[in-house]
């Protein structure tokens, strides 16, 4: 406790003196540890406040060593192995395609009006698998777009106007489910090919496919037998199989999409390069899943 004296203000009508007030002050200021100590004559007093805080500083010091010596980038997960996905498989067709080569100058100028003829030599043999899964990993279903340090960004129908020359106006090209027995009708109707020959090849598929492998030997024996509309019906198949469609079994495609040349004069009324954004977007956001090794569809579009 220490006084202090506050003048007060003159009363002029009792005089000009000054009237001293005295005031005591009480100093309910914490002591020190040191000031404790002496007053306790040296013997240290143990205040439980001071000791929790102590506690709080020395468990935080705990926990900041603990994230110093941890691995891994700052502020991110301590268990690597959650990053850990494992090696990412491209399901690409660039070396078959290259051996399927260019179609025969007969049936050149049909491929043309499908829409599809800038497929046949535009694609990588081997794909950069690094920079794919890179992408693959920051690829968002929601909003259809990876996600990058300096922002979004997605492919565009521009991006496969420009880089495909595919057409991304008229006809959405729909996929349409087939029975058996259906898709065995479908195979004699447009390849030519026999019925029970048809139904061999999809009893070794196991389904309504047809092995890359076996279309081109189907392929090559419209050529030589001079069957022009079953050739190119044949090769634009293989085209869709091994580039736009393109699924994770790697080996076969789909007897539903043949339906698509039917009429081969509607082929170029087809928006091919919106059918192939929408079935990458479905691809990459399978792909995305920490389960899903395998990337199928059109990975050179991905790449460049």
């Amino acid at each position: 406790m220490y006084t202090i004296y506050i003048p007060e203000i003159p009363d002029p009508v009792r005089g000009s003196d000054v009237i001293w007030l005295k005031l005591e002050v009480v100093d309910r200021r914490r002591p020190t540890a040191s000031v404790r100590r002496r007053d306790r004559g040296g013997v240290e007093e143990r205040i439980d406040d001071d000791v929790h805080i102590d506690n709080d500083n020395e468990q935080g010091l705990q926990n900041d060593d603990h994230v110093d010596q941890g691995e891994g980038f700052p502020g991110g997960p301590s268990d690597m192995s959650l990053l850990d996905k494992g090696e990412l498989k491209l399901v690409s067709h660039g070396r078959k395609l290259r051996k399927f080569g260019m179609p025969h100058a007969n049936i050149e100028l049909l491929v043309q009006n499908s829409g599809l003829f800038s497929l046949c030599n535009i694609s990588y043999e081997v794909g950069d698998k690094g920079l794919i899964s890179a992408f693959v990993e920051r690829w968002h279903r929601e909003t259809n777009s990876f996600h990058l340090p300096v922002g979004e960004m997605t492919i565009t129908l521009d991006d496969v106007s420009s880089l495909l020359h595919l057409p991304i106006l008229g006809q959405f090209p729909t996929y349409v489910p087939l029975e058996y027995n259906r898709a065995a009708t479908i195979l004699t109707e447009l390849l030519g090919v026999d019925e029970t020959r048809g139904k061999a090849e999809m009893r070794q598929c196991r389904g309504v496919h047809v092995r890359l492998s076996w279309l081109q030997d189907i392929y090559e024996e419209c050529c030589a037998q001079e069957a022009w509309e079953c050739a190119v019906r044949a090769y634009l198949l293989y085209l869709l199989g091994c580039i736009i469609f393109a699924d994770k079994s790697a080996t076969y495609v789909s007897i539903s999409y043949l339906l698509l040349f039917s009429n081969l004069h509607m082929g170029h009324g087809y928006a091919w390069g919106a059918a192939t954004l929408t079935y990458l977007y479905e691809q990459l956001g399978d792909a995305s899943y920490f389960n899903t090794k395998q990337l199928a569809s059109y990975t050179t579009l991905v790449q460049v």
